[in-house]
């Protein structure tokens, strides 16, 4: 059992739970296998010096990124090896903000254009319908990382797109100009062989890529594009959490 005091490092320019989630986080780095019993709720209120509320809602951002378990009769545990983990695709969908949080340099090239006819999985959703084909092409450290290939039907902007588009997001995107907010994405995950993005990720032509095939949902729940995200198989690799229920 960790029996070890949780040190205390408060500032002012965080809310008080994410305050203490940070100095949760780092505690939790260092325990070890065996060792990574938390204290209770009240023994952390009390070496932190906040309400239990406050540790509540830092617990809760714990579990949310599968941080720590809670097993009814025995308490509290929490997981070194999640918090290590790095490109989570089941907690950061906005790749720009992965990439940000785990590297340095990030530069997110946009470019865009209108075409008549755009590829199978857009025509499946939007048969018929004019595209604006859009990507974005992600790089971190001096190597690229990713790039993003996104099909939407031309009727649904509601702003002309400017030449040069600087977004950070899909949903920055719909917000500046679109009728409604992107909320999620449905993705399916497949290995593609594709010329364009090979060029872009500095790859031979042929070269294998790890893809996620995607289907964009706004606000709504209706359907406004879709989009394939290429992955550079050696300097990018991204991780998820399952966690495996009782």
């Amino acid at each position: 059992m960790n029996k070890q005091p949780i040190k205390k490092r408060l500032v002012k320019s965080k809310t008080l739970s994410m305050q203490v989630y940070d100095i949760l986080c780092q505690s939790i780095l260092k325990m070890k296998p065996n060792q990574n019993k938390l204290p209770s709720e009240e023994e952390l209120a009390r070496q932190l010096g906040v309400s239990r509320a406050t540790i509540r809602e830092a617990l809760k951002l714990l579990s949310i990124k599968r941080a720590i378990s809670s097993i009814h009769g025995r308490g509290t545990f929490a997981h070194p090896s999640v918090l290590k983990l790095k490109n989570r695709i089941d907690q950061d969908n906005d790749f720009g903000q992965m990439i940000k949080q785990h590297y340095g340099n990030v530069q997110i090239d946009v470019a865009w254009n209108e075409e008549e006819s755009a590829d199978s999985l857009y025509d499946k959703w939007f048969p018929d319908m004019l595209s604006v084909k859009l990507c974005l092409n992600y790089s971190a450290d001096q190597q690229k990382r990713l790039f993003t290939r996104y099909h939407f039907p031309r009727d649904f902007f509601t702003q002309p797109l400017p030449e040069q588009l600087k977004i950070a997001s899909l949903p920055h995107l719909s917000h500046l100009y679109m009728a409604e907010d992107i909320d999620y994405c449905a993705m399916e995950c497949r290995v593609k062989i594709d010329s364009e993005a090979c060029e872009q990720l500095d790859l031979p032509q042929g070269t294998p890529l790890m893809c996620w095939d995607e289907v964009i949902y706004d606000v709504g729940d209706r359907s406004v594009g879709t989009g394939e995200v290429f992955v550079h198989p050696e300097n990018m690799v991204m991780t998820m959490v399952a966690r495996l229920e009782y």
